[in-house]
């Protein structure tokens, strides 16, 4: 089944999205690269709550801006 699995899973990521994790890591193994691969994806999402705060407060911010600069809540 393995043989099967990781030239699947090249065909459905791409050949070179996974080639960079090849050429920037010490993968030696398909697994290796297939772990690469998975822990970039957790630790990219764990950074969604953090940008999604930022984007909140970056959005409130220039609303607040605005609304002063136009002396209208309504500004838009």
């Amino acid at each position: 089944m393995q043989q099967e699995f990781f030239p699947q899973l090249r065909k459905a990521i791409s050949h070179e999205r996974l080639e960079a994790y090849q050429t920037r890591s010490s993968a030696d193994s398909e697994l290796s690269l297939t772990a690469h691969y998975a822990l970039n994806i957790a630790l990219s999402e764990s950074l969604y709550p953090g940008f999604q705060a930022i984007e909140i407060a970056l959005r409130n911010s220039i609303y607040d801006a605005l609304a002063v600069a136009g002396n209208s809540e309504s500004w838009f």
